[in-house]
């Protein structure tokens, strides 16, 4: 009981300190630039369950590529096993994507987006995903500049559809 008494007023007095240190200057963003939050809830049917897939960029003799190269063979990764499934990208509920800088340093954003637009908003399919973007000191391989796990609907199967396959 202590204890907690003691962390509640440690935060409290540390947000009253730390609302006084912005020494930043009072600039105010144009409210021009400002875009609107988009909100999406996805509500799957009863039908449907939830899977997930961690995606990594294929790697050749040679290392992964530019951001370009490693985003294309992501997501063509995603396709092929969505395809293993029976399944496509307009199965694709949301993805996640955690990004590493590269050799200068910086983290190519447009790139990656320019890349991902190539499979999703596109006329074939016009939808697209929630998708959540992140960057990384790094990601467990050299060279890996990209990594993704996407959410996909799948059909759930009944007991007849299982029976039926065996």
């Amino acid at each position: 009981m202590k204890t907690s008494r003691f962390l509640t007023g440690l935060f409290i007095a540390s947000m009253i300190v730390l609302s006084g240190c912005n020494d930043a200057p009072n600039t105010q963003t144009p409210t021009s630039t400002i875009k609107p939050a988009e909100n999406k809830m996805v509500v799957l049917p009863a039908n449907m369950t939830l899977a997930q897939a961690v995606i990594h960029p294929p790697r050749s003799k040679d290392g992964f590529g530019t951001m370009e190269q490693q985003t294309i063979g992501a997501y063509n990764g995603l396709y092929t096993l969505l395809q293993k499934q029976g399944l496509t990208l307009g199965n694709v509920m949301g993805v996640r994507v955690v990004l590493a800088p590269n050799t200068d340093g910086s983290i190519d954003y447009d790139t990656y987006m320019a890349a991902f637009n190539k499979f999703f908003g596109t006329k074939k399919l016009p939808a697209v995903p929630v998708h959540s973007i992140s960057a990384a000191h790094s990601l467990p391989v050299a060279g890996q500049l990209i990594m993704l796990e996407a959410n996909i609907a799948m059909p759930v199967k009944t007991t007849k559809q299982k029976k039926a396959k065996q």
